[in-house]
């Protein structure tokens, strides 16, 4: 599951087909009724007060339910009985999509394991978002906000330890 707070009032959760099938939850199923449902959003709920939002539970959520694509949901969680601590982000200065395990490698590798980095499975590769760029690589890889930003909408997270991940490959 992958939270991500867009607001102080608005959370995108993602979560993955494996993690669905566990709760017991699809996106035709969710619904206040359905016990795996409200099991999981009290997951999520437990999840953002560890974060440090604070919930007024006399105030409604609303949930608003997308199934993602290759499997899982996506959900934004909103409403005004809900403060959320917006995290500080760094600034995003390079968005890179491969083809092949062996260009991701090289790239992970370029980037050095003191970079922060996340890993996503995108279309029918990979993609890499860190906060630098990886040495030499030339400005076609180099990318915008707007190219980070889809990669997270639309393409399944897999890691934000890639060098860990692709150590053993």
């Amino acid at each position: 599951m992958e939270l991500d707070i867009l607001s102080a009032e608005c959370v995108r959760v993602v979560i993955g087909a494996e993690e669905c099938r566990r709760f017991g939850i699809s996106y035709d199923s969710f619904s206040a009724d359905s016990t795996g449902a409200r099991l999981f959003m009290a997951a999520v709920v437990a999840r953002l007060e560890v974060m440090g939002a604070e919930l007024d539970r006399t105030k409604k959520l609303t949930a608003e339910i997308f199934p993602k694509e290759g499997g899982g949901l996506v959900i934004y969680l909103s409403g005004k009985g809900m403060k959320c601590v917006l995290p500080e982000r760094a600034e995003v200065c390079f968005a890179g999509v491969y083809k092949t395990p062996s260009e991701l490698i090289c790239a992970a590798a370029a980037l050095g394991e003191d970079t922060s980095a996340e890993l996503y499975r995108f279309g029918k590769g990979y993609a890499l978002i860190a906060d630098r760029p990886p040495a030499g690589s030339s400005s076609k890889h180099e990318s915008s906000v707007i190219l980070a930003a889809k990669i997270k909408e639309y393409g399944e997270f897999l890691s934000d330890t890639p060098y860990e991940l692709l150590k053993d490959l």
